[in-house]
């Protein structure tokens, strides 16, 4: 799941400190994981599930990563954000104080999709699976990096 490792990704860039441990950045898929795919002939599908990440034992302000992943969020799920019905479940988070009172550990909850091109070679009768077709994004963003 190429998304989960370039969320990843974005929130060690944006904390620094938290690349001395990586460890403290835990991301993985929930359990309403599901394959979607049309009634055609066609293997290909997409996959829609949500990231859960817990960064572990953040001592700086929790703005520091959710406004990157929110830019984040926003370019490779641009769907969510157009359409007023799915902009409220599409980012959602909790945290909980630890006992220094100045840390915390912070749970995103992130609604995804990444697609997969399958393809059948007639000559060679094999099957491949192109991991994973760029999202499209909003007209205008092309060239805009993944960071903010």
């Amino acid at each position: 799941m190429l998304k989960l490792d370039s969320l990843r990704a974005t929130i060690l860039a944006a904390v620094p400190r938290l690349q001395q441990d990586p460890a403290q950045v835990i991301v993985l898929t929930g359990e309403d994981g599901r394959i979607i795919s049309t009634g055609t002939d066609s293997l290909s599908f997409e996959m829609h599930y949500t990231a859960l990440v817990w960064v572990l034992g953040l001592s700086e302000h929790p703005d520091t990563v959710i406004v990157p992943v929110l830019a984040w969020h926003k370019l490779q799920q641009a769907e969510l954000y157009a359409d007023p019905a799915k902009t409220a479940g599409a980012f959602a988070f909790s945290a909980q104080l630890l006992e220094d009172t100045q840390t915390i550990d912070l749970h995103l909850r992130l609604q995804m999709t990444e697609r997969v091109l399958v393809r059948h070679n007639e000559a060679t009768g094999l099957v491949t699976a192109a991991h994973h077709v760029p999202e499209p994004g909003p007209i205008g963003f092309a060239d805009k990096p993944e960071r903010w």
